[in-house]
């Protein structure tokens, strides 16, 4: 009986270390992650309307006006070189936003659009670069 607990502890015992070991992509800092000052526009204006935005790990993007304040949360995903983020204004506005962009590794910079609500696209364009 005794040898029969020991075997089938020593066989969960793998089992054990290998779903607590720890998935290394999850620990991977990607491109987009950190602080961007950049600048959007309306409908086919240049931009030129001050842009920040903190990317953080974890999938959690945040918009903050010049002295850092958080303007509003979400969420974001990277595919590819692309990203996606939909994030809402705090209160009493509570306006939600969707952003796409794609990353340009050679220059750094992050070009794309932005819109209300669920829509990429129908509020202009933004860009930024990564803040130092």
């Amino acid at each position: 009986m005794k040898f029969a607990k020991f075997a089938i502890v020593a066989l969960l015992m793998p089992l054990i270390f290998v779903s607590c070991s720890k998935d290394k992509d999850d620990d991977a800092v990607l491109p987009v992650e950190g602080n961007w000052s950049g600048f959007y526009g309306f409908d086919n204006d240049s931009p030129a309307i001050t842009y920040k935005l903190n990317i953080k790990h974890g999938g959690v993007i945040e918009e903050v006006n010049s002295s850092g304040q958080v303007k509003g949360t979400g969420n974001w995903n990277f595919s590819g070189n692309t990203l996606t983020a939909h994030y809402k204004w705090a209160a009493p506005l509570n306006t939600a936003y969707t952003v796409t962009a794609v990353y340009d590794a050679a220059t750094k910079k992050l070009t794309g659009t932005w819109g209300y609500d669920n829509s990429g696209t129908d509020g202009g364009k933004w860009e930024a670069t990564k803040a130092n």
